[in-house]
């Protein structure tokens, strides 16, 4: 589990207890045009229908109607970087993150070597920001890295307990020692438009319970000092989780039933956040400039949990468990039988909200079943995939389209109608690539 301590002289704001009293909502069926929430130049033949109700403490937008497959938009790579035996700056093993530079290239971490790399906007070999080691610039873990307003860069030692400083060309400058504590993960490390740096950690510990906690935001400024924490929104019933355990207490292991609805959560450029209960297809606004709450609702017809995944789940979690209580069984909630209406949310660095939706199982054809390892059972092997599809939306909320990923790509990030991700090839080899929303999203 990611742990980190917490300065003792930080505030814990829970944006949770701030929803519920702002949350009375009157529905009334209003046009964008009539409530003075038009988002500009949106296409208006779009099949699905918006109503906005601007009459209460928080907007309600509610959008009706499905987006047929015709109007599915796609991604088309213009640049890709790697090779599958190419010169070492260029060859990757497991690309994390990958990030925009202000001139078109990217940065890439990839950590099989562990390196972070900077390329150009023709995708040639700029220079290693940042390399595995416990030297100035280098990392021990790296728990994340984000781009501040003016073009720096931050990456998260978390070993180190430290934050690594780089200039606009990657060049490193100094590193900011922090308070204390180390929290281990991928991907915790975010910035605002005000140059403001948040540190995914937990922010809140049962004095009585210490196993009972809440995870948030840490917020400093640019300089490494803390300025307060942001606690999460909880959003329905905690979590279903099942627990094992060796006799003496000495291991433990927690593993969530899939497919059960959970808070999520993400930063808005703005320093709020947008989060929702990922089933129904509900989510919020919570914009840090003292804005209104704006709640948007999206008709939803739930996907089913086929009985290859119940399979390999089942088989997965009954594995782990046993391996650490021999004689476990499973006693809690079962397997939903359906999927929530979304598993993740990001926020592009232009604002638009992506919400990455659940879909179907698809059968994976035999000749691309990955192999049974030795003592492996065929009910633990992975017989079915889903589809990466999103949602975009504005940052009001207004619904733009749907993006259907190829099944080759990953995304990352997302500007306008770029996106930064990741690319594999027939041989699985990995390569960071920037690609376009094609076609492109109406102007917003």
């Amino acid at each position: 589990m990611r742990r980190m301590a917490i300065h003792a002289g930080m505030s814990v704001l829970s944006s949770s207890r701030m929803l519920r009293a702002h949350l009375v909502i009157v529905l009334v069926t209003l046009s964008f045009t009539a409530c003075g929430e038009a988002t500009k130049d949106l296409a208006s033949d779009t099949p699905w229908v918006t109503a906005v109700d601007s009459t209460a403490d928080t907007i309600v937008v509610r959008i009706a109607g499905e987006i047929p497959e015709r109007l599915h938009r796609t991604l088309v790579p213009d640049l890709r970087i790697g090779a599958e035996d190419g010169v070492e700056e260029t060859t990757f093993g497991n690309i994390l993150a990958v990030h925009p530079t202000r001139d078109g290239g990217m940065v890439v971490y990839d950590q099989q070597v562990p390196a972070v790399r900077m390329f150009d906007a023709q995708g040639d070999f700029v220079r290693n920001m940042s390399t595995k080691g416990g030297g100035p610039g280098e990392f021990s873990h790296l728990s994340g890295m984000t781009a501040l307003p003016d073009g720096r860069w931050v990456l998260w030692d978390a070993a180190g307990s430290r934050l690594n400083i780089h200039a606009l060309d990657g060049t490193y400058e100094r590193n900011v020692k922090l308070f204390g504590g180390r929290t281990f993960g991928q991907g915790m490390l975010f910035s605002d438009v005000s140059g403001h740096l948040y540190m995914d950690a937990i922010v809140w510990r049962d004095p009585a319970d210490r196993s009972k906690s809440k995870r948030g935001l840490i917020r400093l400024d640019s300089a490494g000092t803390v300025r307060d924490t942001l606690q999460y929104p909880d959003w329905g019933d905690a979590p279903r989780e099942m627990k094992a355990g060796t006799p003496d207490g000495g291991s433990t292991i927690t593993w969530g039933v899939p497919y059960t609805p959970s808070s999520v959560t993400a930063l808005l450029r703005s320093g709020g956040f947008v989060s929702g209960p990922s089933a129904p297809y509900r989510f919020y606004i919570l914009r840090g400039d003292g804005a209104r709450p704006i709640r948007v609702e999206r008709e939803h017809v739930p996907v089913a949990v086929s009985e290859d995944e119940r399979t390999y789940w089942t088989a997965q979690i009954e594995k782990a468990m046993r391996d650490v209580e021999p004689a476990w069984r499973w006693t809690g909630a079962p397997i939903p039988e359906y999927k929530p209406a979304y598993r993740d949310i990001f926020v592009g660095l232009d604002g638009r909200i992506w919400v990455q939706l659940e879909t179907l199982a698809e059968p994976i054809p035999e000749d691309e079943l990955a192999p049974l390892k030795p003592g492996q059972l065929e009910s633990s092997r992975r017989r079915t995939r889903t589809r990466e599809v999103y949602d975009v939306f504005t940052g009001r909320g207004a619904l733009l389209g749907r993006v259907v990923v190829p099944r080759s790509m990953s995304v990352n990030t997302a500007r306008g109608d770029q996106v930064w991700g990741t690319v594999t090839d027939a041989s699985d080899v990995p390569y960071a690539m920037r690609a376009k929303v094609e076609p492109a999203f109406p102007r917003d």
